[in-house]
């Protein structure tokens, strides 16, 4: 810290050199401020549920095994045409987010009612209620692709059914409804089977774990990318480039000059009415005279017989 010659008296500036683009010094001095993460676009928030259960899923199995025709929307001849026992099978992968509700992926084959292949795959969530140990409840969607041959000749549409499950431990009953209209006349049940392999040391259907927050650019400013910061060590100083770490004696700010006045300023040279106090011996001190109006002092004495 020095003092610059023609500044002001008590006037002190920082002796710290500035390197050129901005120091580490500076960069740390700067004020933390909270960064509000970017709006997600739709597309980012359709496919960010989808790619976080594919990716974080564990492994699960489906067996379709019922095809219910409604006896109220079809002759009985039709029924007996149809296919009510479809053969199929599916893979999917599914997890239990932090709330405890189920979402997954998941892509199946199996016989349509006339007997012909047909095949589905999409997203499905399902709220979850847990009324005793190992047993689940769940009532959600599918919203998906599916394909089949009468049915624009299989070329794949988008569906969005309601679903619902019955589970107990890793083994369940799930089902969705086709609602009547269309040419196919629909008002059908599709049901199958469901195993979850679940995770490694885990109950199956136990909630995932909060996620823990991305580290922020509070420390470093916005001048260091994340990926370059290690705290509590600082962040990592590329070869060659202006910024240095500093000593703890050359964070302290500069010492600003006082620019108002001082209080020995502020008061003028008047003389002091009080006189100084004097400690003087009590042998050079004068008695009061008899007829004085300051009252007489009070002497103490001790004795050392009388200690």
């Amino acid at each position: 810290m020095t003092r610059e010659a023609g500044s002001a008296p008590g006037a002190v500036v920082s002796s710290v050199p500035a390197a050129s683009g901005g120091s580490a010094a500076s960069v740390a001095s700067k004020p933390a401020t909270a960064q509000k993460p970017p709006d997600k676009s739709w597309l980012r928030r359709i496919w960010d549920p989808v790619a976080n259960a594919f990716n974080n899923g564990a492994l699960e199995f489906y067996l379709p095994f019922k095809t219910y025709h409604s006896r109220s929307t079809y002759t009985q001849e039709q029924i007996d045409s149809y296919q009510e026992n479809p053969l199929g099978f599916g893979i999917g992968r599914g997890l239990y987010n932090e709330r405890g509700n189920w979402e997954g992926v998941f892509a199946m084959g199996f016989q349509d009612s006339h007997y012909k292949p047909s095949y589905t795959g999409g997203y499905s969530w399902k709220a979850i209620w847990r009324p005793a140990d190992d047993v689940r409840l769940g009532l959600g969607y599918i919203a998906g692709l599916m394909s089949r041959s009468d049915v624009l000749s299989y070329v794949p549409f988008p569906i969005v059914l309601p679903v619902a499950s019955v589970a107990y431990k890793n083994f369940s009953l799930e089902g969705t409804y086709v609602p009547p209209g269309g040419s196919n006349g629909g008002n059908v049940l599709f049901i199958w089977a469901k195993w979850e392999l679940g995770k490694t040391g885990e109950a199956i259907g136990t909630p995932a774990r909060p996620v823990q927050p991305e580290p922020t650019q509070m420390a470093f400013g916005s001048a260091t990318p994340l990926e370059r910061q290690r705290v509590p060590y600082g962040p990592v100083l590329e070869a060659g480039s202006n910024a240095r770490l500093v000593s703890p004696e050359e964070t302290v700010p500069p010492l600003v000059a006082a620019t108002g006045w001082r209080d020995e300023d502020q008061v003028p040279d008047v003389p002091d009415v009080l006189p100084a106090l004097a400690l003087r011996s009590s042998k050079t001190m004068e008695p009061l005279a008899s007829d004085s109006a300051v009252p007489p002092r009070a002497m103490f004495a001790l004795n050392k017989a009388t200690i």
